[in-house]
């Protein structure tokens, strides 16, 4: 059997989150040329934050992040607390909802 250490599971973790966040950093310059910042250390901060964010409102898929990130670039980095959005708070901070019905509503919403 094959045990894998916990030093083990963080390198594979930072490995993922590095990929997933050079692959969001290429797929939202391309989609948002206007709203993404010139230089790639901002927007791979910008991702980050997202991340971080995201994961605080039981978001946590690399799809659902995503999402998430997309709903930034599109409405506002901080739309998640900007009184300009109040109508998606309930939505992100309900626990009964899943990822899925949370990024549905939003999507519902563009």
């Amino acid at each position: 059997m094959l045990v894998l250490r916990q030093e083990q599971l963080n390198a594979f973790r930072k490995y993922k989150e590095k990929a997933f966040i050079q692959n969001a950093s290429a797929f939202l310059a391309k989609k948002f040329p206007d709203k993404s910042p010139i230089h790639t250390i901002d927007l791979e901060s910008i991702i980050k934050k997202g991340i971080l964010k995201a994961e605080s409102y039981e978001i946590k898929t690399e799809t659902g992040i995503l999402s998430f990130l997309i709903f930034m670039f599109l409405w506002s980095y901080d739309f998640d607390i900007n009184p300009h959005y109040q109508w998606c708070i309930p939505t992100l901070t309900d626990k009964k909802l899943s990822e899925k019905e949370k990024i549905e509503y939003l999507n519902a919403h563009i």
